[in-house]
């Protein structure tokens, strides 16, 4: 299926239907200043924020050392300036932004509340979870959230997180990553060899997923993959 279509059948026969796509040509995006669309996107993010804190319960905050939260977290303590906030620690130092998220907090003025967990205790959780979605989810992230979850309910019955946002502020290294990778494929053997001790290692992550995606196998002796 095309990206924006649905498949119909009727009679034995299948045929595809596009029911959206980027209207590029009607409708322009360039009649304001960078300034302008910067103002915006602040108004908007304001009034996003400030429209979820209203509720009759105690309302926190997953933190995590990204961007995402952290806008929202920097819009939600103008309302809230005592703030509750939640953040998953990791004992694995290559998985932990708990000190990113710790100074975020300090900035803002927020209450952090921090929680490290273990591999061997997010692990211990698998069982839980077919009764707890509703559907498989492929994402590993769903551990930790579900034990931060569990951790920040002990204080506040609603939270707001940054979920989704990196792929519009792009928050993480690992989209600067995969465009890197591109090049490094484009390197003869030979210098794919000379060099692979020096830049396989940063950019292990999304190598590795690099090749995930297309169907290919991990080589063989190619060290250096930081992560799942």
């Amino acid at each position: 299926m095309e990206p924006g279509c649905y498949l119909s059948y009727r009679e034995g026969q299948t045929e595809a239907h596009p029911y959206w796509d980027i209207p590029l040509t009607d409708n322009s995006i360039g009649y304001k200043t960078e300034a302008e669309y910067v103002e915006e996107l602040r108004e908007r993010l304001a009034k996003a924020v400030k429209a979820r804190l209203v509720a009759d319960v105690p309302v926190g905050l997953f933190l995590s050392g990204g961007i995402d939260s952290g806008l929202v977290a920097a819009f939600a303590t103008r309302e809230k300036p005592e703030l509750e906030c939640f953040t998953v620690g990791f004992a694995e130092s290559s998985f932990d932004e708990s000190h990113q998220a710790r100074e975020v907090a300090l900035a803002l003025g927020a209450k952090q509340h921090l929680m490290s967990f273990s591999t061997r205790e997010m692990a211990g959780t698998l069982g839980k979870l077919p009764e707890l979605l509703d559907e498989p989810l492929a994402d590993a992230s769903i551990l930790p959230t579900y034990l931060l979850s569990t951790f920040a309910a002990q204080r506040v019955k609603v939270v707001l997180s940054g979920d989704g946002g990196d792929e519009l502020f792009a928050g993480y290294p690992t989209y600067q990553a995969h465009r890197l990778v591109t090049y490094y494929d484009s390197l003869t053997a030979h210098s794919q060899n000379r060099s692979q001790n020096r830049c396989y290692a940063p950019f292990g992550v999304a190598r590795k997923h690099h090749y995930e995606l297309q169907g290919k196998t991990v080589p063989q002796g190619s060290g250096g993959f930081i992560g799942n």
